[in-house]
């Protein structure tokens, strides 16, 4: 199986966003953080429930092995205060195997009715330390996890089992699921004791290392790099500046030979929640991905509405067996106001979107975080969900249609120049009160023309063209922001390529023009001229500041 995250260096994304001669100042914010692997009780998560030291029997110990529950959490003292992280973690014997679950995959077999410090819902994906509660979305785990399990990683020093994250808040705020960020965990992993694992005490640490193999250059994890504010000074946390604490889990094997171990099948539990959910249906189009936007009784023409009224419209989505590494779009809105913009992906594994309400747009780059393949399509689903409100002034008879701007939408297969599926799109009619009888006049409300706004591409010396030279070694050359696959347009494609070579610097399909183009945060030099490639230092955060860019909300470079 291919693994997206096949090197320390590139797994500590999150690490690499803070630079080794980064200022570091801890004042008014968090003196320290800190990260604790615990055994999990999914039905009592706080860390104070936890234990950083269990005992087990041989005797217990089965043909199939023994599954601890663990989790990994997060101490902080401010509140949404962490920008991004690192933390990988190994253990002392080839007799233990981790497995992550992923905060974006189902963990119940039923969903469960949760109170959270934004609010209740219900949901089957277990709480992390910054969930949130949405009246449109539901649950949303915060920022954007990126993991790699894998049985040894020797880049890291280990040869058994090693378990990586690096996580970022991806620009957005978010809030405690409970009163302490360690009242539910960072991630939640289970530790597997192999049948002929021998008695003895076994630990699960957490690896502190330097992660980039350039001498001169100095990248450790664990980190924490905090969100830095309006004048103050980058803070980050690590054991080499004495302000990050960390404690692992030990493991107690008691007794010689196994025994008798019984096998008890456990019947599955009652649902705690009868839901009844209308799916819209999405009619198979002559395309790839099938667009149509529908109300909440899946219906793409609506009559009766009235002046004022607000309502959910949901993009669903029909893809076949297509998979997507990710998808932009901007929202035609027809003349209506738009209220609020859903924050996940429910036809793309519930992942979050990046959104921009003053544009309508929305853009999500949809791998897997622990595969880093593209994730498979629920048709049926809502790829984007909106609230549109009808303006006061409507009449009786006006008609609204709301619809994507054809341009702006593309849909990818894994990132390459050309690697676009073909879409069609249903748009949704509106119609205020009922249809004017002959005879009468209508006021019709002309929806108001669409500007297509491009993310800004460094011009090019006149008379030169576009097209890409040769590049020899030790060349300089000159970037053009964000165009990282070099097809001369900026969106999510650009992305999954800049995040494949993130995840393995042997990735053959970014050039050194690719790279020049890709370094948007803290470039070289932010004038547009010529650099050196070998110069170039890739990080998460340019992935994330172009993601920005896509939708609107920054101007590359920053």
């Amino acid at each position: 199986m291919k693994k997206l995250i096949s090197a320390v260096t590139s797994l500590c994304m999150a690490a690499t966003m803070v630079s080794a001669v980064a200022p570091m100042s801890v004042g008014a914010a968090d003196a320290t953080k800190g990260f604790y692997v615990k055994t999990y009780d999914e039905t009592k998560p706080d860390m104070a429930s936890g234990s950083s030291t269990i005992t087990v029997k041989k005797s217990d110990i089965g043909a199939d092995g023994y599954k601890i529950p663990a989790a990994m959490y997060l101490e902080e003292a401010t509140n949404n205060d962490t920008g991004s992280l690192s933390v990988n973690i190994t253990c002392d014997t080839s007799k233990i195997a981790f497995a992550v679950a992923s905060p974006t995959d189902k963990y119940y077999l039923y969903a469960k009715n949760v109170t959270l410090a934004t609010g209740s819902g219900s949901t089957d994906r277990y709480i992390t330390f910054g969930g949130i509660m949405d009246d449109m979305d539901g649950y949303i785990a915060p920022g954007r996890y990126q993991f790699g399990c894998e049985p040894f990683q020797k880049s890291a020093g280990t040869d058994n089992y090693f378990l990586g994250l690096s996580w970022m808040s991806d620009g957005r705020d978010y809030a405690w699921a409970g009163s302490t960020s360690t009242a539910y965990p960072l991630y939640v992993f289970d530790i597997t004791l192999a049948s002929d694992i021998a008695a003895g005490t076994y630990h699960v640490d957490i690896m502190n290392y330097d992660t980039d193999p350039d001498e001169k250059i100095t990248v450790m994890t664990p980190m924490i790099e905090a969100k830095k504010k309006d004048g103050e000074a980058s803070r980050k946390y690590t054991k080499e500046d004495s302000n990050l604490k960390t404690e692992g889990l030990t493991i107690v094997v008691e007794g010689s030979e196994p025994g008798t171990v019984t096998t008890t099948t456990t019947a599955p539990p009652t649902p705690q929640i009868t839901t009844t959910t209308t799916t819209p249906v999405v009619t198979p189009g002559d395309k790839d991905f099938n667009f149509k936007l529908v109300n909440a009784e899946g219906a793409s023409s609506v009559t009766g509405a009235k002046a004022g009224d607000t309502m959910t419209l949901s993009l669903v989505v029909d893809a076949g067996n297509n998979t997507c590494a990710g998808f932009d779009a901007q929202y035609d809105l027809g003349g209506v106001e738009l209220v609020k913009m859903g924050q996940k992906s429910k036809a793309l594994a519930d992942m979050t979107l990046n959104t921009n309400p003053a544009e309508a747009r929305v853009s999500i780059m949809s791998v897997g975080d622990t595969t880093g393949e593209p994730v498979a399509v629920t048709n049926g689903a809502a790829a984007s969900q909106i609230q549109i409100k009808i303006p006061e002034t409507a009449k009786n008879g006006d008609k609204f249609v709301i619809d994507l701007v054809a341009d702006e939408l593309h849909v990818f297969k894994e990132g390459g120049s050309g690697d676009k599926y073909t879409t069609s799109v249903t748009p949704l009619t509106l119609t205020v009160g009922t249809e004017p009888t002959p005879g009468t006049t209508t006021t019709t409300t002309t929806p108001p023309t669409t500007t297509t706004t491009s993310i800004i591409i460094a011009p090019v010396d006149p008379g030169t063209t576009t097209t890409t030279a040769p590049v020899t070694l030790g060349q300089n050359l000159k970037p053009t922001w964000g165009d990282v696959n070099c097809d001369g347009t900026v969106n999510v494609a650009d992305v999954v390529v800049l995040n494949r070579f993130l995840a393995d610097p042997t990735y053959a399909n970014i050039t050194a023009q690719g790279k020049v183009n890709g370094d948007v945060k803290d470039p070289q030099d932010k004038s547009c001229a010529a650099v050196d490639p070998a110069k170039v230092q890739l990080t998460a955060a340019d992935s994330e500041t172009i993601l920005k860019a896509i939708v609107e909300l920054v101007t590359l470079p920053q």
